[in-house]
């Protein structure tokens, strides 16, 4: 074909017509169609064009997924540069166990779980300032959960799992406190804020329904959704959550529906289709031994559910989600443009990705540094990132950001 056109364009320049610029901008568009038929065609074969600016839809709000068709791609197919960003260790800042970052303002606020720390740090990883008032006086908290930042109110909220939000500025100063569990809701594990004035909970166990809507003007509960069993909800206890086009989204691992949030309900965004690995959680049985025994109760989930969808998120152009397939972990990219997903059992990085903060500039991700070599290659960074690799690979330091900048 390519033979073809450039038959064409001497064809073209031999003639010399006066029509020549109508004919030459054809040949172009011709090239152009050619071009994008043999990307289409080729598949892992070609780049993936840029393109993350402009919106697309998902066609009929369903993707469908053949796991019986891997694909093999490598990182640089949809990134075009991976950026390390150690945050800093001192005698005064060291994090204990990472549990969530968010990216705010220019800021990184991080949430250590282990010692119930907030440590907020700069664009570069340069620490700044820490929440550590742990205890039972006045802007203290007995424990932490979660961390949430409202845009409504450039609140930084604390959440503790006995049903306390903590609401701090983003210089770290105690504003108020709210509580919000009763005698019939015991426990909330993560919070969002939907409006100035709704918080939305998730409720891992201990409470049919998963998400709680609380008014915070009215005091009180004012919807609940998503009903879930609680050897489900107590085995996948973390994050359900993603934000994209400011709107909140919900998802469970073993539910192929992925939900829309607003104020007072949620609705179907779309629904992952696996082909022959479909299945219903809400027809799941477990034993009594389940209840009681967490390997049991893996095993019985694995039995009847071959997937478990993971970390989730999406921006203009894709939809990407770590998933476990029958025992082995992959990645699941959907690109909207195209109407195409692809599942990817390995990068050819021999890399992971997971996408637990995903917009249409980057993907963000953090691992300590001893677990860099997962996620990361030495031959994957520019100088500058490679000289951060050389110095973190065998560091007892505090996590490293990694930061996935699409093309």
């Amino acid at each position: 074909m390519r033979e073809g056109i450039a038959l064409s364009l001497n064809y073209i320049q031999m003639k010399r017509m006066k029509t020549n610029y109508f004919f030459l901008v054809m040949a172009l568009c011709c090239m152009s169609c050619a071009q994008k038929t043999s990307k289409e065609q080729a598949g892992s074969n070609t780049e993936i064009p840029n393109d993350t600016s402009t919106y697309y839809g998902i066609k009929n709000n369903i993707i469908p997924v053949d796991f019986d068709k891997p694909e093999v791609l490598s990182v640089f197919d949809y990134f075009k540069s991976v950026e390390l960003i150690p945050l800093e260790t001192g005698e005064d800042v060291l994090i204990g166990q990472l549990q969530k970052i968010i990216h705010y303002q220019d800021r990184y606020y991080t949430l250590d779980r282990q010692q119930h720390i907030v440590h907020v740090f700069d664009e570069t990883g340069k620490f700044v300032f820490k929440i550590d008032r742990r205890g039972q006086g006045p802007g203290e908290y007995p424990s932490l959960d979660d961390i949430h930042i409202s845009r409504f109110t450039d609140h930084l909220e604390l959440l503790c799992a006995m049903g306390f939000v903590y609401e701090y500025d983003l210089s770290g100063e105690f504003i108020e406190m709210t509580r919000v569990t009763n005698e019939y809701l015991r426990a909330v594990h993560e919070c969002i804020s939907l409006d100035k004035n709704t918080i939305l909970f998730f409720a891992a166990f201990h409470h049919p329904y998963r998400l709680v809507y609380y008014d915070r003007h009215k005091q009180q509960i004012i919807h609940e959704d998503f009903e879930e069993s609680d050897i489900l909800g107590a085995m996948f206890n973390y994050s359900s959550f993603y934000r994209y086009n400011d709107n909140w989204y919900f998802y469970r691992p073993f539910c192929q529906e992925v939900y829309k949030l607003e104020k007072n309900r949620m609705k179907t965004a779309y629904t992952w289709d696996f082909g022959k690995f479909n299945r219903d959680f809400r027809e799941t049985h477990f034993s009594v031994a389940a209840q009681n025994n967490p390997y049991t109760r893996f095993d019985e989930i694995s039995a009847q559910i071959p997937y478990w969808l993971l970390e989730t998120g999406e921006n203009n152009r894709f939809v990407i989600s770590r998933i476990k397939i029958n025992g082995e972990f992959a990645n699941l990219i959907y690109d909207k443009s195209i109407q195409q997903s692809k599942y990817i059992p390995h990068f050819t990085e021999s890399v992971d990705i997971l996408p637990l903060t995903v917009t249409n500039e980057y993907v963000l991700s953090y691992c300590n540094p001893s677990e860099l070599e997962q996620y990361v290659t030495e031959d994957m960074l520019d100088d500058e990132s490679r000289k951060v690799f050389n110095e973190l690979i065998h560091a007892d330091a505090n996590p490293v950001i990694l930061k996935y900048h699409f093309k």
